[in-house]
Formats: structure tokens, C-alpha cells, sequence
């Protein structure tokens, strides 16, 4: 499975609804930003381990984007990187560039479907 990225409030919310039927994460990233840059390559390559779960992304840029800021304040999003597993509902979120942390967090959710 590879990583999509998505850049609008209208993917966000059909990412949403189709967790309903898999097992989703989205990351929510910067371009700017060294942790995202740290963890992102870790995100990727779990997309490839854990087969059954969708991946997705949304990376700002160093310029203003008012569409991908909707979906960042659609999501409460307050620091990147952050990750959110969805089933139809947000199950968690987590907010860390460790990618132990990431790992640990995605296969809680995915042993849990």
C-alpha cells in the first residue's frame, strides 16, 4: 500500500467516510518542519507493512493554503506532525515525530479491526 496524499476539505471528508469500511490513518505534515521530515519516510514504509489499513496525507507548504488550512482546522489540528486513526469515528490521534511511537500506535489500532 503507498501513501495519497489529499489537499482539500472535500477528500478529508470522503477519507472520513470510507474509514468506515477500512482501517484508516492520516498524517498531517509541513514541509518546514524537521520532525515531519524525520517520521514521513517511517509513515511510508509502514503504509507497505500493514496491508489492511489505508494511509493518507496532507503536507502544508511554506506558502499559505487556504484549503489545506480548512482541513487542518476542520481536524482541530494544533501541531505536526500529528496521525489519526479513523473506523467511521476518530479512534485516536497522536502528536509525535518518534517513529517508534508511530509504529506502536498504528499496530494498536490495526491488531484492534
Amino acid at each position: 500500500m503507498t501513501v495519497t496524499y489529499f489537499t482539500n476539505i472535500a477528500q478529508y471528508n470522503n477519507i472520513i467516510k470510507q474509514s468506515r469500511q477500512t482501517l484508516t490513518f492520516v498524517e498531517f505534515s509541513a514541509t518546514w518542519c524537521p520532525p515531519c521530515r524525520f517520521v514521513g519516510p517511517y509513515y511510508d514504509k509502514y503504509s507497505d507493512e500493514y496491508e489492511k489499513a489505508l494511509f493518507y496525507k496532507i503536507q502544508s507548504e511554506d506558502e499559505p493554503d487556504s484549503e489545506k488550512d480548512k482541513v487542518s482546522e476542520e481536524a482541530g489540528i494544533t501541531s505536526i506532525p500529528t496521525f489519526i486513526a479513523f473506523k467511521g469515528d476518530e479512534l485516536e490521534r497522536r502528536s509525535s515525530g518518534d517513529p517508534h511511537e508511530l509504529q506502536a500506535f498504528i499496530e494498536r489500532h490495526y491488531r484492534g479491526q
